[in-house]
């Protein structure tokens, strides 16, 4: 009887602990100040621009430091910053999705809730882990904002709409990668870019004169020359395969190999050659 009360106790105890917790951490009302959801509100509507209107792709790198920068703030919790990403959301995705309105408004509605929901989570997971494990925005944010695109791309059969690499897609040096790992990896790269701005402001924040804390070495040196690294990586790559005029491609099947060898069109000398493709058996 001891000994199974002993055990009881003792679950209560970390019942009790949990909810402490979660009261603490996560559970507590939320505190946003009017400036924050504006720029929540704010920063959702200049990524909309990079989908619609005049479509902006350098959005997808300015928008997102916006909106982490305001979630990713120490006063912020993690209640507060599931509530900013939820109108971070609201105000992405409702001009995003502005043509499911030309067919049904109740659906462009509930399609719009939906997805500003799908913000809210990752938002408060940045927010606490930043807060309390103390790590640069980039180490969480760029693998945040992949894993809900990946979960929203299959959820409810899928609905692979407004990822954030999508945004690039007219910027063709910047997109070559998509190859190695489709829209997710240009998405993970444009989030790291942003991440590394928020990081660098940050930490420029926490000393003070010109320089503040930028005149040591910090995290915000360290997710700057990691985004920097990948965006040379990235460029290099990008440059050099919109530069190769013509595409060869060789298959192998039943023992013989085919060259195809074809020019872009619309396009003058020498990208507009049209070679005759070889066939060798």
């Amino acid at each position: 009887m001891d000994q199974a009360a002993g055990t009881v106790g003792e679950g209560r105890t970390l019942a009790a602990r949990l909810r402490a917790f979660l009261s603490r951490k996560l559970l507590r009302r939320p505190e946003i100040r009017l400036w924050e959801l504006l720029l929540a509100l704010g920063s959702g509507l200049l990524l909309a621009l990079a989908y619609v209107g005049p479509m902006t792709p350098e959005m997808a790198f300015v928008a997102p430091a916006v909106f982490l920068y305001v979630i990713s703030r120490e006063r912020v919790t993690p209640g507060a910053a599931g509530f900013l990403g939820f109108i971070f959301g609201l105000a992405f995705t409702g001009p995003g999705l502005a043509w499911v309105g030309a067919v049904t408004w109740a659906g462009w509605a509930g399609v719009v809730l939906l997805f500003g929901a799908t913000f809210a989570a990752p938002a408060a997971a940045i927010s606490f882990i930043t807060r309390n494990l103390k790590v640069p925005v980039a180490a969480v944010a760029p693998f945040a904002w992949v894993t809900i695109e990946y979960v929203r791309g299959w959820m409810f059969t899928g609905f692979p709409w407004l990822f954030l690499g999508h945004a690039l897609s007219d910027r063709l040096v910047l997109i070559q990668i998509a190859d190695l790992g489709g829209a997710y990896l240009v998405t993970f790269l444009a989030a790291l870019v942003a991440s590394a701005a928020v990081d660098l402001g940050r930490q420029w924040a926490c000393g003070r004169g010109r320089l503040g804390g930028l005149s040591r070495w910090g995290a915000g040196w360290a997710s700057t020359a990691a985004a920097l690294t990948a965006v040379d990586d990235l460029m290099r790559r990008g440059i050099w395969r919109t530069r190769v005029p013509l595409a060869l491609v060789y298959s192998k099947r039943n023992g013989r190999a085919v060259g195809a060898v074809g020019g872009a069109v619309g396009q003058p000398p020498p990208l507009g050659r049209v070679v005759t493709p070889h066939f060798r058996g």
